[in-house]
């Protein structure tokens, strides 16, 4: 019998670091979807938030779905946003290329910056390396 994948939402959002990057460069922190959280034993979760289910988080510790979690506006505020792919499709300029080579997602601009490629083994996380580097450059722009 074919073993099925157990479903782990970290398959599917960029991991710590780069959406700490992401935060710090100005990217959206609020509406639902996953946040990170690390909680008060230091253990890190990922969080699903649900706002249409009286503001609760669902968490997962990696292993198995927690219980849910009824928070106040004050315990997110330091979780950090983890955006699917589709939400970092928005910031997807139509003009880039990508595909998967040798077991790893690519994106790259052929047209006006032909040196700049993301790439990685989650899909997900070389389109968080693409949203950050497009950041970088509009920060950049604006700091001049």
């Amino acid at each position: 019998m074919k073993e099925v994948k157990k479903y782990d939402p970290k398959d599917y959002v960029p991991d710590i670091e780069l959406c700490k990057k992401l935060k710090d460069l100005g990217f959206p922190q609020d509406g639902g979807g996953f946040y990170w959280d690390i909680g008060l034993t230091g253990k890190l979760y990922l969080c699903l938030y649900r706002k249409n289910i009286k503001d609760s988080f669902f968490a997962w510790d990696g292993i198995q779905k927690a219980d849910v979690i009824f928070i106040d506006d004050d315990f997110y505020q330091n979780f950090v946003k983890a955006p699917t792919s589709g939400e970092l499709l928005i910031y997807h300029p139509p003009d880039f290329k990508e595909e998967y080579v040798d077991g790893e997602f690519r994106i790259w601009d052929d047209k006006t910056n032909p040196s700049f490629i993301a790439t990685d083994k989650k899909e997900v996380n070389a389109r968080a390396k693409l949203v950050i580097y497009l950041l970088e450059k509009l920060n950049k722009i604006h700091n001049k």
